[in-house]
């Protein structure tokens, strides 16, 4: 038992030395002391010599973890689209045709990518049924629940719609 817990307590230690050692390193490329000393004065030349060394390691840093940070947008993105996706905002409207029976639309607000573009005022149409399937039109029972179905699986579906691939 003795032999288990020291081997433990070696990889604990082990493990701390690694993260202290890759911590140290991230964040040693946006040390900038060298710029501004302790108790110096900040004038406008250093302000501007700093500003420009924050930039260019920032960029230098996305640079260097790009594959992190744009899996990570597309996460918080694909999150924020199921957010919205759970709190569905839309209006059921019949249009008429003239050679087909009416159809169900449903303006949904969805201010994400639609199609492979950015919708106009936040809002898109999406084709959710025609009068064969809601013969009652909008009286029709759970027709409320039934579109928001639809329209989930409609947008879901959409090419646009994040896919992450680790």
């Amino acid at each position: 038992m003795n032999r288990s817990y020291s081997k433990i307590r070696h990889i604990q230690e082990v493990n701390a030395m690694v993260e202290k050692r890759l911590l140290s390193e991230q964040y040693e490329d946006f040390d900038f002391r060298h710029i501004v000393g302790d108790g110096e004065e900040m004038t406008q030349d250093k302000l501007k010599e700093l500003l420009s060394a924050m930039k260019s390691q920032l960029s230098s840093f996305e640079e260097k973890h790009k594959d992190v940070l744009d899996v990570h947008k597309s996460f918080k993105n694909r999150l924020a689209q199921e957010k919205e996706l759970e709190n569905l905002k839309f209006n059921l409207t019949f249009a008429k045709n003239r050679n087909s029976p009416p159809t169900l639309r449903a303006g949904v607000r969805w201010p994400f990518e639609y199609k492979g573009k950015m919708p106009k005022n936040n809002r898109i149409n999406v084709y959710v049924g025609n009068m064969r399937m809601f013969p009652q039109g909008l009286e029709t029972p759970n027709i409320q629940e039934i579109s928001k179905k639809i329209i989930s699986n409609k947008i879901r579906n959409n090419s646009s719609y994040p896919k992450v691939e680790l």
